[in-house]
């Protein structure tokens, strides 16, 4: 339950305690670490409402005068205009569904890490993830369920892979992960490794796991995010062709 002057602040004004009754009933918490001459609650807005309330407090100096709250309030104000920007730009990248990047922010981060190596010359690899047989879960089970199996289906390939590896949505039931510092081989290892963790993913149909079909490709020089992208289109459809659930590289299968 929230102290009377938090709640306060909550509605979008905020609220000076100076004396100590004030202190006890607005802000308990803080009232019993000790001594204060005075504690000012701001509310952060976002969107037209209050995501949180920031607690300036004094200790034993006078109580906040106008010019001081009218600084804060500013400062605060600033602070919650910088944070939705921050949000919205990580809003703009994000795949509503899964969390993870989307089709816009991959192929930015890809090109990114294309002009990486190519100033460094380090290998980099890229992976496209179909999932096999998706649809019959849309069709058997709603899409509801559906959106929750490519919750994690997600959730399984960032556990599999590096903290610097990028898993991204390309589209439907299809997933980019981009490997930097990650030659062929290692990159069709880490796919199998990715492979075998969908197959432990809860699944709704009668097979358990998530069976996917993945193609692997190395990105060289002269390549562009699309060559790459089609590359590994390429070795998915082998993977198709091929049987299913397995993983082929750009130019031979692994798995």
């Amino acid at each position: 339950e929230r102290p009377p002057g938090v709640s306060w602040v909550a509605s979008g004004r905020c609220f000076l305690a100076a004396d100590d009754r004030e202190l006890a009933a607005s802000v308990p918490r803080l009232a019993a670490t000790g001594a204060m001459s005075c504690a000012l609650l701001l509310p952060l807005p976002e969107r037209g409402d209050v995501e949180a309330v920031v607690t300036l407090v004094r200790r034993i100096s006078e109580v906040f005068p106008p010019p001081a709250i009218e600084l804060a309030t500013t400062l605060v104000d600033q602070a919650a205009t910088a944070l939705a920007l921050v949000r919205a730009r990580a809003e703009a990248g994000t795949d509503p569904v899964t969390g993870c990047m989307n089709h816009r922010a991959m192929r930015r981060r890809l090109e990114e890490e294309i002009g990486r190596a190519t100033r460094t010359g380090g290998p980099l690899s890229c992976l496209l993830i179909d999932l096999d047989n998706f649809k019959l879960v849309n069709d058997r089970h709603g899409h509801q369920a559906g959106d929750a199996t490519l919750r994690g289906v997600v959730q399984a390939l960032v556990g599999e892979f590096r903290a610097f590896d990028r898993v991204a949505r390309y589209g439907g039931d299809e997933f980019v992960v981009i490997l930097p510092n990650a030659d062929l081989r290692s990159a069709a290892a880490a796919a199998t490794r990715a492979l075998e963790r969908l197959l432990a993913v809860p699944s709704l149909e009668e097979e358990p796991g998530i069976s996917a079909s993945i193609g692997v490709a190395q990105w060289r020089a002269p390549m562009t995010t699309d060559d790459l992208l089609e590359a590994c289109d390429v070795a998915l459809m082998r993977s198709k062709r091929e049987g299913k659930g397995r993983v082929t590289r750009a130019s031979e299968p692994v798995a």
